[in-house]
């Protein structure tokens, strides 16, 4: 993995984002929290840059699938990688998450192991 990359958390449970929060900057990186989609676009549209989002799918207002479409569509975070995190682990649902343009699915609950994995595999 190349440098230290700058990480949007969307999480919508403080603990969550927290122990990826830790996760991430024990991999050297920075983060930003927010708590749901609408809250990740604002800061995308602030044009606050990010080299990675990590999204939670089941959130408030604007959940992980309508953010990553939205990112997709967008010229300025089309190509963004995303780490999406859900509770569901079905093949159909990772299909439609990826289909959405999710670079890397991990289930809940995961190992720090399995989250640095999926953080040097979207960042490579």
């Amino acid at each position: 993995m190349a440098g230290v990359a700058h990480i949007l958390i969307v999480e919508d449970e403080p603990t969550n984002a927290e122990l990826a929060a830790l996760i991430c900057k024990e991999e050297g990186h920075s983060t930003r929290q927010v708590r749901d989609g609408i809250e990740a676009l604002k800061r995308l549209l602030e044009k606050e840059h990010f080299d990675l989002v990590l999204l939670d799918v089941l959130m408030p207002r604007m959940d992980g699938l309508d953010l990553a479409l939205a990112l997709r569509e967008a010229p300025a975070t089309a190509s963004l990688p995303i780490i999406a995190v859900t509770g569901v682990a079905g093949s159909r649902d990772q299909q439609v998450l990826r289909s959405a343009g999710v670079d890397v699915v991990i289930t809940k609950p995961y190992k720090p192991d399995t989250l640095r994995q999926a953080l040097r595999q979207a960042l490579k």
